[in-house]
């Protein structure tokens, strides 16, 4: 039987494109369920149309302007381009629409369920679109095989971490099964840092690292710096309740 976590059969549609839907404070991580709230045209009609075909939609976090252009970008800078398509961060999280309501009025609700890390190549011009499309590079993640850390070391250092920091998230059946390998550490990994509300540029440069024994190591230091938070007293920022989150807004 397929393993509940094997997002294969979905990324089968996928055919090297797809539409960006760039939003600050937005990151997505495969497996996550993501609701989207749909309001503006461009983007109306871009839902619409992916819908009609393979419901597959690429999310990416927009760049600060005053941010230094991404090397993996550059062809995309040419005059006019900013202006109209804001930079973003070349790494995104293609994901597919899993479910959606279309309004009265004709915005949307909808649910996107993260399915693979994605480097954008390029971005297509002269589409006729009022949104955007990028040609996207899937990226699997990466297991060294001859790891510089201690996995089941880190296994039990960001299981411990995030129940001492979160003890009323109740996730003893994902860290079981993660235990018996039915959950890779990296889905882990993503799960958490999700779960954690960290901010939107350290969730950035997690879904950037696809060598799993690098993400481990930045997620194991995340909850230390929590933890060390939380003894010294300081507040630390409450998990996610639960999943999915509440609706993003574009």
């Amino acid at each position: 039987m397929a393993s509940p976590f094997d997002l294969r059969p979905q990324l089968a549609a996928f055919q090297g494109t797809a539409p960006l839907f760039p939003l600050p404070g937005t990151v997505l991580f495969p497996h996550i369920l993501l609701p989207l709230h749909i309001f503006e045209p461009r983007y109306l009609q871009m839902t619409a149309d992916l819908l009609k075909g393979n419901r597959l939609l690429a999310m990416a976090l927009l760049k600060p302007s005053d941010e230094s252009s991404d090397p993996f970008l550059s062809e995309l800078t040419h005059p006019g381009f900013s202006e109209d398509r804001p930079a973003i961060h070349s790494t995104v999280c293609l994901g597919q629409v899993v479910a959606e309501e279309r309004l009265p009025d004709g915005r949307y609700y909808m649910v996107l369920q993260g399915l693979a890390r994605a480097r954008v190549l390029s971005e297509e011009t002269d589409t006729g679109l009022p949104y955007r499309i990028g040609r996207l590079k899937l990226l699997q993640d990466c297991y060294p095989s001859n790891s510089t850390i201690d996995r089941q070391a880190h296994w039990e250092q960001i299981q411990g971490g995030f129940r001492d920091l979160f003890p009323d998230v109740q996730l003893d059946r994902l860290f079981q099964q993660t235990k018996t390998s039915e959950v890779p550490l990296g889905i882990l990994c993503d799960i958490l840092a999700y779960a954690m509300k960290l901010k939107p540029l350290d969730l950035q440069k997690l879904l950037e690292q696809v060598d799993v024994d690098q993400r481990s190591s930045r997620l194991v230091r995340h909850l230390r710096k929590r933890s060390g938070a939380k003894s010294s007293r300081r507040p630390v920022a409450a998990a996610r309740p639960g999943f999915p989150p509440r609706f993003s807004t574009n």
